[in-house]
């Protein structure tokens, strides 16, 4: 590993030490006006309630699949449960680099 990349993950280290609860919890007000300017998301709090839908229908499907005696209960059960999962996380995963990436962003301004 190169001095370079060990430097940066020292400043990586060092941004994200503190908890993300140092700070009081903003008021209705500030949380509405953080939503109405775009600083926080409403999508990752539904994409989470179409990921539980999701897992609902797929194994609606696999007891229905089960009820209606066709081998194939199984392979819904397993592969549309892990697909289910992995689209949702890939969409998921799109917001929190955003949001880990903001923190070390204002973790490092109040370094400098």
């Amino acid at each position: 590993m190169s001095y370079l990349n060990h430097g940066m993950e020292a400043q990586l280290k060092a941004a994200t030490m503190t908890s993300r609860n140092d700070q009081p919890p903003p008021s209705g007000i500030a949380q509405l006006k953080d939503y109405l300017l775009f600083k926080k998301y409403i999508m990752p709090s539904v994409l989470q309630l179409f990921f539980w839908a999701g897992i609902g229908g797929t194994l609606y499907g696999t007891w229905w699949l089960y009820a209606h005696d066709n081998w194939a209960w199984v392979m819904s059960l397993i592969f549309g449960t892990l697909t289910t999962r992995l689209i949702f996380e890939s969409l998921l995963i799109r917001y929190q680099t955003y949001i880990l990436l903001k923190e070390i962003h204002e973790k490092l301004d109040q370094q400098s």
